[in-house]
This record gives structure tokens, sequence and C-alpha cells, in this order.
């Protein structure tokens, strides 16, 4: 999937590193006009959704949702900020939400999945 990213946007992109053996890929959207990648993962019944926008000129980029945050923090992976916001969601679940920036890509990574399992696969991202 990502030599497949690398071939139509001329980059390598961060990867995300299957952290258990139940993790797969199970959808892909790769948009070459908005410059946007999609990918979604399966781990024990949670999804992780993995967004790319590669940024063609100076913008900015933020990923909102509506729900209340209950917990900001930042680490960093190999030299690189990761912030972290965790949301309440509706039904009293809680969603975790990674951004970051690195070589002209934004970067989301939104789950379900308890925080530290999150910083976990969080910490198994491989930058070039």
């Amino acid at each position: 999937m990502y030599e497949e990213i690398k071939d139509k946007f001329g980059m390598d992109v961060v990867r995300l590193k299957r952290n258990s053996v139940g993790m797969s890929l199970v959808q892909s959207d790769i948009d070459e006009v908005l410059k946007k990648v999609c990918l979604l993962y399966e781990d024990d019944d949670t999804l992780i959704q993995y967004q790319m926008e590669i940024q063609s000129e100076n913008k900015s980029y933020v990923y909102d949702i509506e729900d209340k945050k209950v917990k900001r923090t930042q680490i960093t992976v190999d030299g690189n900020k990761i912030d972290i916001i965790q949301y309440e969601l509706d039904d009293g679940n809680e969603e975790n939400v990674a951004q970051f920036a690195y070589e002209d890509v934004f970067y989301t990574i939104n789950t379900t999945m308890e925080e530290a399992d999150f910083k976990e696969l969080l910490k198994n991202l491989y930058f070039f």
C-alpha cells in the first residue's frame, strides 16, 4: 500500500507499522486530485483511521471533532512531536486523535482503542 502511495505522490509517507498479529488493512482510498489518503485498519474489533493530506501549498490543516475534549497531550517519536487529543463520545467511550506534520504531509490517526495502546501504536510509526 505504501509503495502505491509513493508511486502516486512521488514521496514516502510515515508508515503505520502493525503492532499486533490481528491488525490488518481493511480499506484504502487514495485521491490524487485532492491529494488525500485514508487507510482504515482493524485491530481486535477496533478501527484505526489513518489519514494523510499532502500539502502542495502553505496550508494549515485541523482535524476537529464536535465531542467534548477530555485530555490533550504531546509525545515525541523519533524527534517528531505528535499532538494527542482525547474526546468523550456521546456513548461514553473515548476517541483518541493524533495529529502531526512531517515532510509537507499532515497526518491524523484516530481510534477508540485504549490510550496506552494508542500511544504504543504511535511509538511504532516509521519516519523516513
